[in-house]
């Protein structure tokens, strides 16, 4: 029989989650139809649904504005591909980032209409805002997929995840996608609360970008 719980209320709440258990592939599918709105995550039987308030979109907005910046900035090829739903029957695990790019592997996606996890490549960078902390292991997820980098941001602290030839993930003080960027001053630009224009919080960012991050020379190759 399937079991249901409610994650934990935190004070700081960005985030409402549902956990049931004894779900097969076919229910997660399923429920992937009919539920098209709600973030699920799938583990190996476990579906977690997660409604996002205000301050978990506001984050994840303001993240992936930064790596449209950074792209833009130092003109380098993206493409974002939102919220998709990345899953793998083979593993039985999926979920739905709070936003991904395509960098390195843009030219190995195959057809953008008839896109498929079996055939091509994960997204080379995923985004996940957590302020209350999901009941479920989603670095686990994101490894089982293949993404190579994550960014974890809990309202205070940005943490930078890079897989590792084991398959595991590892802290890492910088991105592997973008080596030259000072990721310590991030967690700043995304706490500020001078403006709520993403307009003019971009065009912060875009400055800031501009005067800290150095160019890549031979030597950071």
């Amino acid at each position: 029989m399937a079991t249901a719980s409610l994650a934990r209320p935190n004070v700081a709440r960005g985030e409402l989650r549902f956990v049931v258990q004894g779900v097969d592939w076919e229910g997660y599918e399923a429920l992937l139809k009919i539920m098209p709105r709600v973030r699920i995550t799938y583990d190996r039987g476990v579906v977690e649904f997660m409604s996002p308030l205000f301050i978990h979109e506001h984050y994840a907005e303001r993240l992936k504005k930064l790596v449209e910046s950074i792209a833009e900035v130092l003109e380098i090829d993206y493409l974002p591909a939102g919220s998709t739903t990345f899953r793998r029957k083979v593993e039985e695990r999926g979920l739905e980032p709070d936003g991904c790019f395509y960098l390195a592997n843009i030219d190995g996606i195959r057809s953008i209409a008839d896109f498929n996890l079996e055939f091509d490549p994960p997204p080379d960078l995923a985004i996940e805002v957590d302020i209350t902390r999901s009941s479920l292991d989603r670095l686990g997820i994101y490894a089982a997929l293949g993404v190579p980098e994550v960014w974890r941001f809990d309202g205070e602290s940005l943490l930078v995840y890079l897989l590792d030839d084991a398959k595991a993930y590892s802290l890492s003080e910088g991105s592997g996608a973008f080596p030259n960027v000072p990721f310590d001053e991030v967690p700043s630009l995304l706490l500020d609360t001078e403006t709520n224009s993403m307009r003019r919080w971009a065009g912060k960012v875009r400055e800031w970008i501009r005067e800290s991050v150095k160019p890549i020379t031979d030597d950071d190759a």
